[in-house]
This record gives C-alpha cells, sequence and structure tokens, in this order.
C-alpha cells in the first residue's frame, strides 16, 4: 500500500529547547512529531529552524518521506489527521531590505565574500531593492535569522550611508488544515525512538575561568558523549588546543592572564589550526561585540552568560552533528 503523506510549508516545522521536534497546528498548539501528542506554544518559548541535517535524520527514521525548501512532507498518522474548519493562515517569510543603490549590489556580495559570511547569506533583488536573503537567494524562514543579518551587516552598510530594515513576506496556506485529533493509539506511542544524539570520538576544549562553566560543559559532554577537556587561562588555552587539536573550542574572552582574541589569534595564525571552531561564551553583549566576534575572530557562535544549559547543549549538539 502506498505510504499517505501530506504537504506543510517548512516554516510550520522546528524544534524546540528541549530537542523535540514539532509542526504548529494553530496559534498556540504544536505536535510532537515523534510521539504524535500534541503542547501548548507560545511566542515565549524557544524554537529553531529546522536545518536539512535534522530532516535528513527524520528521513532516515521514516517520520517524513520528504522534504525541499519551502516544503515537508510528513508520513503516517501525521499525514493522516481530518481537515476542518480551522486552518494555520498564512505562512510568514523574512528578507532583509536595503537602500543600497542596486549598481552598488557587488559591494555587499563582496563584503559577504571577504568576511566569509556568504555562507550564511546571499544577496538579491526584492521590492525593486537590494535585499539581504539566505543561502541560494531565498527568504530567511525565521524572524531571529533576519535580524540577525541584519546586525551583523548593519555597521557595513551604515559605512556606506544605506538604511536596512526587516520585510516580512506572506502567502496564504490555508489549504493546509489543522490536525486537531491523533488517534488514541498513535498518541500514547512514539512513533520511533529518538536516536541518541552523540558525537563519538570528538574533543570539546573549553577555556574559562569560571569553574561553573567546567561543570556544566563537562555534564552536556557527558551526555552527548564528547571527551571534554578544561582549562582556566588563556596561555594554557594555546597550549591545549596544539596539544590536543579540539574539534570544538568554547570559551570566555575576559581570562585572568590574556585578552580571549589574543588565544582566538594564536589560532587563526596557526595553519594547522586555523579551521578550528570557537563559540564565544562572555558576559558582554553589545552589537559592537558581537560583530566583531562573527567578522573578525570568524567565530561560529556566540553565546550570551550566564549559560543555559538546554542552549549550550543545542548548539555543541549541532556543530558537532553538522561535521559527522
Amino acid at each position: 500500500m502506498k505510504q499517505r503523506t501530506r504537504a506543510v510549508p517548512r516554516s510550520t516545522i522546528f524544534t524546540l529547547e528541549d530537542g523535540s521536534w514539532v509542526v504548529q497546528r494553530g496559534i498556540d498548539q504544536v505536535q510532537d512529531i515523534i510521539s504524535g501528542q500534541m503542547r501548548r506554544f507560545s511566542s515565549m518559548d524557544n524554537s529553531y529552524e529546522i536545518t536539512d541535517l535534522e530532516l535528513d535524520l527524520m528521513v532516515a527514521q521514516d517520520l517524513i518521506s520528504q522534504y525541499d525548501n519551502f516544503f515537508v512532507w510528513l508520513t503516517g498518522p501525521l499525514a493522516d489527521f481530518r481537515p476542518t474548519e480551522a486552518h494555520l493562515g498564512t505562512v510568514t517569510y523574512y528578507c532583509v531590505k536595503t537602500d543600497l543603490p542596486l549598481e552598488d549590489i557587488t559591494l555587499l556580495e563582496d563584503y559577504l565574500e571577504y568576511t566569509g559570511l556568504s555562507d550564511r547569506y546571499s544577496v538579491g533583488i526584492r521590492f525593486d531593492a537590494v535585499t539581504i536573503l539566505a543561502p541560494y537567494e531565498e527568504p530567511f524562514l525565521r524572524l531571529s535569522a533576519a535580524e540577525n543579518a541584519q546586525t551583523l551587516l548593519s555597521p557595513f552598510l551604515q559605512s556606506l550611508n544605506a538604511n536596512m530594515s526587516v520585510e516580512a513576506v506572506d502567502f496564504d496556506a490555508s489549504y493546509f488544515a489543522i490536525a486537531t485529533h491523533v488517534g488514541e493509539h498513535h498518541a500514547q506511542r512514539g512513533l520511533i525512538r529518538r536516536l541518541s544524539p552523540h558525537a563519538d570520538e570528538r574533543t570539546l576544549l573549553c577555556i574559562d575561568a569560571d569553574l561553573n562553566v567546567h561543570v556544566i560543559l563537562s555534564q552536556v559532554c557527558e551526555e552527548l558523549g564528547i571527551e571534554f577537556v578544561a582549562v582556566s587561562t588563556g596561555k594554557k588555552g594555546i597550549t591545549a588546543i596544539q596539544d590536543v587539536d579540539p574539534d570544538l573550542v568554547i570559551m570566555d574572552l575576559t581570562l585572568p592572564d590574556i585578552h580571549g582574541y589574543e588565544v582566538v589569534a594564536a589560532v587563526r595564525n596557526d595553519p594547522d589550526l586555523t579551521h578550528t571552531p570557537i563559540i564565544i561564551t562572555t558576559a558582554l553583549d553589545s552589537e559592537t561585540d558581537r560583530v566583531l566576534a562573527y567578522t573578525v575572530a570568524g567565530v561560529i557562535d556566540y553565546v550570551v552568560k550566564p549559560l543555559d544549559v538546554n542552549d549550550i547543549r543545542r548548539r555543541i549538539w549541532r556543530e558537532f552533528y553538522r561535521k559527522t
């Protein structure tokens, strides 16, 4: 028998803070894709764009049949729900509109290439204007992603006397009916057991004077099956990076002996270590600090302290899983 599938907009499928994959079924309702159970949801809940890697994992587990840049095809009981009069409504995508003259579009493209941001953002013509988009000139699926692009690129656009604004693009998705009921048999049993997100034979190095950070990261690494190494000073950190050759470095900028950027410089100037991914964890929370970290230091992530264990676990898992 042919498997029943149903297409939903990709923007309605995302990952919650606890690692659950959910599909939005209404303004304040989401449905867990693995268990089929419904739960309450609000704009205050932390959610993250679904990645291709996560979708590949769901395909492998037969939770979805396929996906593309705009739609995901659900399978099994999630696809076999009853259409009702309630509808999902409008699906919204986002992009960053600028008033940069069209003839200067190459300046922005060159800047993305120079700063290493060309794999995160692209430039296209939308609304008859130079517009910043996700890769392959596609709109951002989440507002937060568009806002991050605006924050990172604002200093450069300001140097060109150009302004930026986040623009929402809506389309009618009313033909996607909301699931209001999943059969009791399916709701009470998981469709499939979640795969353990272990990253075998990987090493994480923590450089931080705060021993509480050591404890948090040590616990996360133990859960994820990652080897954990920690030091408390910048000079010890440089030595550890050279000796251990870690797969990921998580470090503070405020160290007791040298500035964190001296450690970053030592890594970036070593041909054998220059591509080592670095996540900054710091109490510094200004726009200037963030832009400097991403564009000059070339870090992959910037996390403001105090650390949230669920948030840092997700960031670590995604970095290691991206490499597998």
